[in-house]
């Protein structure tokens, strides 16, 4: 699968499901789309891994990138039999 590289200005929004790190780059599959995030901070690194499954938005801009959740994920709700 090939990476989208991230744009100055350009937001990916969606599920976190996968996070590859190579070197100084960093690999997101977002609600499957996988892009490139080009020289990302070992600090967000370790933020955006916290939130894996969760509904995000990641901004690139001329500071850096930034990190938004938009979404938690669904609480798991168990079936109980009421009489």
């Amino acid at each position: 699968m090939e990476a989208h590289v991230l744009q100055m200005w350009e937001e990916v929004v969606g599920v976190l499901w996968q996070i590859i790190k190579d070197r100084e780059n960093v690999v997101v599959n977002v609600s499957g789309t996988a892009c490139l995030l080009e020289n990302f901070p070992t600090d967000l690194l370790k933020k955006l891994q916290q939130y894996r499954s969760y509904s995000i938005g990641i901004l690139r801009t001329d500071r850096g990138y930034m990190i938004r959740l938009v979404k938690t994920p669904p609480k798991r709700v168990q079936n109980t039999l009421v009489k």
